[in-house]
């Protein structure tokens, strides 16, 4: 038993909403607050779907995670991390925001990757360390709380940010970020036997058990172990193509909406609310994982997040919609992406030997992200030669292609253990 697993449930969870919640928050910045800021500055449509080049260290995390596994507790990267991202916030708010959007345009862009870089790398740790904490059956209301954690982030992050910079300026709302962050981190900092451990006593401590000789499983190694079970094709090919959809149609509806003459602050304020609608998701997909975490459930989500990115259509195509009917639309996207990502993310925790959760729930993670990227790199595009209509189409006719790989998956009759 860990030292992590002696502490209250109730106590873990307390750390974990600290430490998805900072995930969340330079995401948010990312993926909800620049794209609008871009855009109101003038920036094509292209260059806008491009940003998620910005998330290369989610896709590519997979490669480094072995090392995290291995070197070192993840409490002391986590802390290492999220303590440094926070200057470099402090240093972009040093900036005029008019700045960052012309002539230091590239230098914005280049910090805004070496956070993701920073953020991408805890959430190895992260993610190892609530895997590694936690019983099967706590799993459900685990990634429950990362979701809606993340999310919360991702408000204050994307949707407030953009609120506050019309009331107290770039400058301030960053420096209050860099805040939000800092407390983030102190449940974990005052708990000092969480993650303590040294990750490689756990992996040793599983070859033991699976009669392996070896001391430490070698980075390739673990990879190359992880590429060999057994289905691990089809589950893969699931992660990929299950939110193509919500990858092509949602990066692009801020945009949408500020080509239809939205302010900033109306972004916000229709992102903050749908957001907690989301959040409302989270919850729900953690109740329905608990009680009917089968391959029927994982369908059902998948085309439900297709159904609401085809709904986008109608506010792309429908001028005199109300805002009633935008906010409903919106919010029905926002609900189904809650249910439909805590119950991908509770599967891929499932699925983690022993031992080496970060490892295999990074690996699982990068592929789901990787095929999530491709199609944002790609709605920019779409939306600038096809437009916003044929977009959000072309969404939901992608998605459906998860629906064929679920048809076909044999989940595995016993999911490995959790430590």
């Amino acid at each position: 038993m860990t030292p992590s697993s002696k502490l209250a449930p109730n106590t873990f969870f307390v750390i974990i909403i600290g430490l998805y919640f900072a995930q969340g928050l330079p995401s948010g910045i990312l993926a909800k607050a620049l794209p609008p800021l871009m855009r109101e500055y003038g920036v094509s449509l292209s260059l806008i779907g491009a940003l998620k080049l910005l998330a290369l260290p989610w896709f590519l995390k997979f490669l480094w995670a072995p090392f995290v596994d291995q070197r070192s507790s993840r409490r002391r990267w986590i802390i290492a991390l999220q303590s440094s991202v926070i200057p470099l916030l402090l240093l972009l708010s040093l900036f005029p925001l008019e700045s960052l959007m012309n002539q230091y345009l590239w230098l914005f862009l280049g910090a805004l990757l070496l956070i993701n870089t920073l953020s991408a790398t805890q959430d190895i740790a992260t993610d190892g360390l609530t895997a590694s904490t936690l019983h099967e059956s706590q799993l459900g209301i685990a990634n429950t709380i990362q979701v809606a954690a993340y999310k919360v982030g991702l408000i204050l992050g994307g949707s407030l940010l953009l609120i506050l910079i019309d009331d107290i300026g770039w400058q301030a709302s960053l420096v209050l970020c860099c805040v939000l962050l800092a407390i983030a981190l102190l449940p974990l900092v005052f708990q000092r036997s969480v993650g303590a451990i040294h990750a490689n006593n756990t992996a040793q401590k599983s070859q033991l058990i699976n009669g392996k000789n070896q001391s430490s499983l070698t980075a390739m190694q673990s990879l190359k172990d992880f590429f060999m079970q057994e289905n691990i094709g089809l589950w893969l090919l699931i992660l990929m193509t299950c939110k193509l959809s919500d990858a092509l149609g949602s990066s692009m509806l801020n945009p949408m909406l500020v080509d239809k003459g939205f302010s900033l602050s109306d972004i916000g304020y229709l992102n903050s609310i749908i957001s907690g609608i989301g959040l409302l998701g989270a919850c729900i997909g953690g109740l329905v994982f608990l009680r009917w975490h089968s391959k029927s459930l994982l369908f059902s989500v998948s085309f439900l997040q297709s159904l609401a990115i085809l709904l986008f259509a109608i506010i792309a195509n429908t001028p005199s919609l109300s805002l009633w009917g935008i906010y409903a639309i919106a919010g029905f996207e926002q609900l189904v992406d809650g249910i439909s990502t805590v119950v991908i993310f509770a599967f891929m925790m499932m699925f983690c030997r022993q031992g080496l959760e970060g490892t295999d729930y990074t690996l699982q993670n990068s592929v789901h992200i990787i095929g999530m990227g491709i199609a944002s790199l790609a709605s920019g595009v779409i939306a600038e030669h096809a437009g916003f209509e044929s977009l959000f189409i072309t969404g939901f006719i992608v998605g459906l292609a998860s629906l064929l790989f679920i048809a076909k998956w044999q989940p595995p009759l016993k999911y490995k253990p959790i430590a």
